[in-house]
């Protein structure tokens, strides 16, 4: 499906996996009582809940429409994934990013990253220089403020839940001072 692009100049996208409503709201409900208790950390809402895939930045409304062409065209199955324990980039020592993991599937996640780099490549976009390490972004700590993740570091190996991944979206974002908003633009089934 897509979404009309007549009326934006340049839109800050990202290509993404939505987490599916009923699997983010068991994870946010399942992460409550340590999201209560850590310090320092800005939540993502759950209805932002995503992996991303590809960041583009601020594009102009042709490049929008070239992309959606090319990921139309792109041969991708459906696959399932496990969310599974909780960590922080680069480390629990210095973090600056809560993720919920993401198992069993990897190769999966790796080929349509790959797939999205090609496609991104052949439209100009440079490739991303760090490797793809796949997750979930639940959280970001708080520059110059003292965090305290200790809460979370007992979900480590916690299993959060089963996702049939079966379908790619191509998002907005529009940052506002509550927090970003995501509105899809183009979605595609795997």
């Amino acid at each position: 499906m897509v979404y009309s692009l007549t009326q934006m100049t340049k839109t800050r996208t990202f290509i993404a996996l939505a987490l599916p409503a009923i699997l983010r709201d068991a994870l946010v409900e399942e992460l409550a009582d340590a999201r209560e208790s850590t310090r320092g950390v800005r939540w993502v809402a759950a209805e932002n809940l995503h992996v991303t895939l590809k960041f583009y930045g601020d594009v102009a409304a042709p490049v929008i429409e070239a992309l959606t062409q090319q990921l139309s065209q792109l041969e991708t199955r459906p696959f399932r994934l496990v969310l599974e324990g909780v960590g922080a980039f680069p480390s629990w020592r210095r973090p600056r990013v809560v993720w919920v993991g993401l198992t069993e599937a990897e190769s999966a996640v790796m080929a349509l990253v790959e797939a999205m780099e090609r496609v991104s490549s052949a439209l100009g976009f440079a490739r991303e220089a760090r490797p793809f390490r796949p997750h979930l972004t639940i959280g970001r700590v708080r520059q110059g403020v003292r965090s305290d993740l200790t809460a979370l570091q007992p979900l480590t190996g916690r299993r959060f839940g089963v996702w049939d991944v079966d379908r790619l979206t191509l998002f907005a974002s529009e940052l506002r001072p509550e927090g970003a908003r995501y509105r899809a633009l183009y979605e595609r089934p795997l």
